[in-house]
């Protein structure tokens, strides 16, 4: 492993400077090239299951990620105009619908909101890599498998230097690939023992 490696700058601590620092930054500029890698592929990746690209709107009157076990999520309300919406917190909804407009399967890169403080396991604010198309879940976690997989093999071919440069290995990705199958659990069985999770189930009780 590579010692010497970029680390984060972490100039987002101080927002007066957090403008230039990350202009300035080989961190940050190694990670823009990195995403719009992972931006390229996913087109390709859907584009090559026949699915399309669909430009959602990012307020719903309708919310789709509920309260549930190991998540306290909440709505973002917000006042557009006069007029009381809510940020998406996932575009389910609008994908759903979309696959009546294209019935091979449609997707979206795009932000989602949750009403939740950020923590180890949960973001508050992220970009989100969605789809609906038919299918069952076996579909649904193949689907994914072969997505990870795709994901990690363009990036030791396009960018395996770059991802050297900030992580100091690119181990974690061979490793993955290594594997004769991705292995699967029940979401009881990742959650078993974490009672962190179990207090945040109980708190929404």
């Amino acid at each position: 492993m590579n010692k010497t490696y970029i680390k984060p700058p972490k100039s987002w601590e101080n927002y007066t400077t957090h403008h230039i620092d990350a202009i300035n930054s080989k961190w940050y500029k190694i990670v823009t090239k990195l995403q719009s890698e992972y931006v390229n592929l996913t087109v390709n990746y859907f584009s090559k299951k026949d699915m399309i690209f669909m430009l959602l709107p990012v307020t719903t009157g309708t919310i789709s990620s509920p309260s549930g076990f190991g998540s306290n999520s909440k709505p973002v309300k917000v006042n557009i105009l006069g007029q009381d919406t809510y940020l998406v917190d996932s575009m389910q909804f609008y994908l759903e619908y979309s696959c009546r407009l294209h019935n091979k399967g449609c997707y979206y890169l795009a932000p989602s909101f949750r009403g939740e403080e950020s923590d180890r396991s949960h973001l508050n604010e992220f970009f989100h890599s969605e789809a609906e198309f038919v299918g069952d879940l076996n579909d649904v976690i193949k689907f994914v498998e072969n997505y990870i997989t795709s994901l990690c093999n363009h990036f030791l071919e396009t960018s395996c230097e770059d991802i050297i440069k900030v992580c100091g290995t690119t181990k974690h990705i061979k490793e993955f690939l290594s594997l004769k199958s991705v292995p699967r659990c029940t979401f009881e069985e990742a959650t078993r023992g974490v009672p962190r999770i179990v207090r945040r189930y109980s708190e929404i009780e």
